[in-house]
């Protein structure tokens, strides 16, 4: 008959493969990161690699018009984002944003907030805090519009505001467009368009003051924008 094998001795092995399984978690971890970090740097470095990496991103073959490919970033399963900026870029550097500029944001982490967000953007609300996970400063000062459209059968919900966007390296102040694409995963997909002001003026919800048609403030201006991507894909 074998000897009862004492439960401290259990203890031990179980401890040992944790820290084992622990070391390969954050070795494995580190390597992933190491290698995503280095196809990051190749791509930001290679004009035509970074271009179809923010294509891919969008779901888009060509951007819309005056926007040109500045910066992404893709970690699979988790969190994807994608910069367009009205300046075009040819070098190995993001080339910076001159007036307008769009910034995409796709992750499940933004899933538990995802009830907060539709409220806010169709006025139930005024609490927003679906940026607060990341880097980007939004500020919503003064209402415009909120509304919805549908491309392809996927709605569309929408703010537009007069605030201010701080990316981390540049802060704009005007008008800027909150988009919240709903799609059947998990995922939130949202983007902000922003640039110039024209008016000085504070504008009230409703009808469209006629010097805001032709900006992303306008909803068939936005609607056009917004036909170059098919982020659910």
């Amino acid at each position: 008959m074998s000897k009862k094998s004492s439960p401290c001795l259990y203890m031990v092995i179980g401890c040992g493969i944790a820290v084992v399984l622990a070391i390969a978690v954050l070795v494995g971890g580190g390597l992933f990161l190491a290698k995503k970090g280095q196809e990051f740097a190749e791509e930001m470095s290679d004009p035509v690699a970074r271009s179809e990496k923010v294509k891919e991103v969008l779901g888009a073959e060509q951007l819309p018009e005056g926007y040109y490919p500045m910066i992404s970033i893709s970690i699979p399963f988790a969190f994807e984002m994608a910069m367009l900026s009205d300046r075009p870029g040819e070098g190995p550097e993001p080339q910076g944003i001159d007036e307008s500029g769009f910034i995409y944001l796709d992750g499940r982490m933004f899933g538990a907030k995802r009830q907060n967000l539709i409220d806010y953007l169709e006025g139930k609300t005024d609490d927003f805090d679906m940026l607060d996970d990341t880097s980007i400063d939004f500020d919503s000062s003064q209402s415009l519009r909120r509304g919805s459209f549908e491309i392809e059968g996927r709605r569309h919900l929408y703010a537009a505001y007069r605030g201010e966007v701080d990316t981390g390296e540049q802060t704009f102040e005007g008008l800027q467009v909150l988009t919240y694409i709903e799609c059947e995963d998990p995922r939130v997909r949202l983007g902000i368009w922003f640039g110039p002001d024209p008016m000085d003026e504070v504008a009230t919800d409703g009808e469209l003051p006629l010097e805001l048609t032709g900006t992303p403030a306008d909803e068939a201006v936005l609607i056009e924008f917004y036909r170059a991507f098919r982020p659910c894909a």
